[in-house]
């Protein structure tokens, strides 16, 4: 059950981070909305997650240093794939990426830190 709940904390906080550089380095307005919901419905998912296994809490400051490489090659390469550029993810990453508060809390790239 650990590994399965590691397993899905992990994937979600990748979704996250995906789509948090994607909102911050892209210009386009139409799939905001859908990147913003995907956000909302993975930190659901995260607290269903915290509420069956607390101690994964712990870990979540390492998941997201493991997952940010990954989340930033996947955004930049949708980006690309959308003929946008991906300067914007690697100055994200230049700048240390997101926060835990960020990615876990009810910020998006584009409004004050809550």
């Amino acid at each position: 059950m650990g590994k399965s709940r590691r397993a899905a904390l992990r994937s979600q906080l990748r979704r996250i981070l995906r789509y948090q550089f994607k909102l911050e380095a892209s210009p386009a307005i139409e799939p905001r909305r859908g990147w913003e919901e995907s956000i909302r419905d993975a930190r659901v998912e995260i607290e269903d997650i915290f509420q069956d296994s607390p101690s994964l809490r712990r870990e979540v400051d390492r998941l997201i240093a493991e997952q940010t490489p990954i989340a930033s090659n996947l955004a930049a390469a949708d980006l690309r794939g959308h003929g946008e550029s991906a300067d914007a993810v690697q100055a994200r990453l230049t700048k240390g990426g997101f926060t835990a508060d960020q990615v876990l809390g009810h910020w998006f790239p584009g409004t004050a830190v809550r």
